[in-house]
């Protein structure tokens, strides 16, 4: 059986990558409403990187060339279990890097507005530490 408090900075560290349909007025208007196409996930390894996969950032860089989608409507998205419910949260995305090499498929991301959620990275250790 895991750790429960692996399982708990799991869950904070997750989010969705993805981008949001409308202006971010109605966005923010109607935040649960289907405005957000998740294209891929992410986990945040510092206070402000996510780690996702090169694929991933590839499928939105195409969508962003097509010109449907405002420039700034790449977000991470984060989910946040609080006693009356869950929380969203959308964080813009600032640079973006993957690997060169085709047989990595890693991306990375600068979200600086990922700090004001609070810790959400992951920490890493030892295998016997999630058990």
């Amino acid at each position: 059986m895991l750790n429960p408090k692996a399982i708990s900075e799991l869950q904070l560290s997750v989010c969705a990558l993805g981008l949001r349909r409308v202006d971010s007025e109605q966005h923010k208007a109607e935040p649960t409403a289907p405005h957000f196409e998740i294209i891929g996930t992410g986990f945040a390894v510092s206070p402000e990187l996510i780690v996702t996969n090169r694929h991933v950032l590839e499928s939105i860089k195409a969508k962003l060339a097509c010109d449907i989608y405002e420039h700034d409507s790449f977000l991470a998205q984060f989910l946040t279990l609080k006693p009356d419910g869950w929380s969203l949260h959308f964080c813009k995305i600032g640079d973006v890097g993957s690997c060169n090499s085709p047989d990595e498929d890693i991306g990375l991301l600068h979200v600086p507005g990922l700090v004001s959620l609070g810790d959400r990275a992951v920490t890493f250790g030892s295998p016997e530490e999630l058990v």
